[in-house]
């Protein structure tokens, strides 16, 4: 039995740098609204094309900072599926009134100039800072986006937007219904959100953007797509030269800490650096990179920083006039409410399944067998197909071969809570008495340019590895993956008890719908009205398969 993980590298220049020019992506972002209150969640969609807008399948992770001036504020990294994804972040509640920058950008697209990246204005209030308005008279103007130098929008298709009523009561249930929807509509997608009333009937509606191909320059591949999921890089260095460790191509796996097999192979560069080809392996966890062979046992991994510094550039400042600032702060106060009561509510995540779907040959939940104090007794007693061998000074724990004919000569992959153990000591001197399930899979498995004569996956109770020491040759790092998906979370006001409920229903976006289905020309989309009074903006943005913008809009007022 032979299963393997191929890893597509995407370094052929047949596919990188075609005949009509090197390939290029854009990205472009749409935000569930134009003007947010420090602390709200900002909802947003990502599409990625190439330079005449037409969406392009190519990276598989988008990076999305907020910065100001120079520092980053939030910074995120969104799973992209067929050229869209969908993410949100928190602004922090300390944020200070102001205009900040939202970029995005991929991996491939760090080989250009960061002119190429997205970068629009995106204003924030913060109603319990000190406020010191500017001198200058500027209006809700600010918010228009930072093209790339360079670029022009190819304009819009107008779709039309209209919902049942003009006027709705506060918790009622009702419809949008989109029209004239083009027959070539790749995606689209729908937001309800509070009229921010200090841009008046300027709401604006983001597009994606295209770069003058004249202004376009040849560039470098410095950064491969991340075709399949993120690439995580870094250097190996020895420890005792505290210098990259140039020359040498060890074995080293990255796994993620928690349950299953998320195991990863490195490809290592004559320069020392490394570089992991990861995929499905969302969410914020820890990771642990784990170096093979008694003599590379100086050697640690340190993982680099995913995304690109940033320079200094100077933003216009946020003019908040006073005959809006009792709105703004009873918006703030209906965002506490609703972060106090049903922010557990309001976002619902979907688990991630398995990477891989092997099955063990032999599975033990360790507290249906006598418990032995001794990792050893375990073996010999219960698990027929894994045995400890002396190899050298060290123990080796060994896998029972495909055909049952004897334990094959070389060390299986063994791994506790998901992390690579290199040092089988550590194993046979841990306590089994932490350990809830053992799996133990037969045959070769091949990680890349790495293989292992089976596995031995040990799970402790709280998967967090309690008291275990995988030696020097591995690093646990705090990693964050691009986000697990996020549902938002729209009440129905069904019954009577919905409508009389007490917890209150401060919601500002009523609706934010990143994929809406397009089967035709006509698309109905529910939501329900929150307990906000006021006129709400319901925003139509989308694209087609041949890269032009669809737009539309109508208003709504709840009484």
């Amino acid at each position: 039995m032979k299963k393997s993980i191929y890893i597509h590298l995407l370094v052929l220049a047949a596919t990188l740098t075609p005949a009509a020019g090197q390939v290029r992506e854009r990205v472009s972002l749409q935000t569930d609204k134009n003007l947010y209150i420090a602390g709200e969640t900002v909802w947003l969609k990502t599409i990625t094309t190439d330079t005449d807008g037409k969406p392009l399948d190519l990276s598989k992770v988008v990076y999305v900072e907020l910065l100001d001036e120079r520092r980053p504020q939030a910074q995120i990294k969104i799973d992209v599926s067929n050229a869209t994804g969908n993410g949100s972040f928190t602004l922090p509640p300390e944020l200070p009134t102001a205009n900040y920058r939202l970029v995005a950008y991929t991996r491939y697209m760090q080989n250009e100039n960061p002119t190429a990246f997205y970068e629009r204005l995106l204003p924030v209030v913060n109603t319990f800072l000190p406020y010191y308005a500017p001198k200058t008279d500027i209006s809700g103007e600010t918010t228009s986006a930072i093209i790339p130098s360079g670029s022009a929008s190819k304009p819009a298709k107008t779709v039309s937007v209209r919902s049942e009523n003009a006027t709705y009561p506060v918790r009622t249930n009702s419809e949008i219904r989109i029209e004239n929807i083009p027959a070539d509509c790749y995606t689209l997608s729908v937001s309800i959100a509070g009229e921010d009333s200090i841009f008046g009937d300027k709401s604006v509606i983001t597009s994606p953007t295209t770069a003058s191909t004249d202004r376009l320059q040849p560039f470098e591949i410095r950064y491969v797509p991340e075709y399949e999921g993120p690439i995580i890089t870094g250097t190996i260095i020895n420890e005792t030269t505290n210098a990259p460790a140039t020359g040498l191509k060890p074995t080293v796996l990255l796994g993620y800490v928690g349950d299953g097999i998320r195991v990863f192979d490195g490809q290592i560069a004559d320069d020392a650096t490394v570089a992991f080809y990861t995929r499905r392996a969302a969410g914020a966890r820890k990771i642990a990179v784990t170096t093979y062979g008694e003599s590379y046992r100086n050697l640690r991994v340190e993982i680099k920083w995913a995304y690109t510094q940033h320079e200094y550039r100077a933003l216009p400042p946020l003019v908040v006039a006073p005959q809006y600032a009792d709105g703004l702060l009873q918006r703030s106060v209906n965002l506490q409410a609703l972060q106090t009561y049903t922010a557990d509510s309001m976002a619902i995540y979907a688990a991630e399944s398995a990477l891989f779907g092997w099955k063990p040959e032999w599975s033990y939940l360790l507290d249906e067998y006598t418990r032995f104090r001794d990792m050893k007794d375990v073996i010999i007693e219960f698990v027929p197909g894994l045995r400890f061998s002396n190899v050298g000074n060290r123990r080796s724990l060994m896998a029972l071969t495909d055909d049952h004919s004897g334990y094959a000569p070389t060390p299986a992959l063994t791994l506790i809570d998901g992390i690579p153990v290199a040092n089988h000591d550590a194993v046979y001197n841990y306590s089994p008495l932490q350990m809830k399930r053992l799996d133990v899979y037969r045959g070769r498995y091949f990680f890349g340019g790495s293989s292992f004569e089976g596995i031995a996956s040990f799970q402790t109770y709280r998967l967090n590895y309690q008291g275990f020491d995988p030696g020097t040759q591995t690093q646990i790092i705090n990693y964050d993956g691009p986000q697990l998906p996020r549902r938002f979370y729209v009440p129905r006001y069904d019954s009577e008890a919905a409508h009389r409920s007490r917890l209150p229903d401060g919601r500002h976006t009523l609706l934010w719908q990143p994929d809406v289905a397009t089967d035709n020309a006509t698309a109905i989309v529910p939501f329900s009205t929150s307990d906000l009074r006021g006129r709400f903006v319901v925003k139509v943005e989308g694209l087609t398969s041949a890269g032009e913008a669809i737009s539309g809009q109508c208003f709504i007022t709840v009484e």
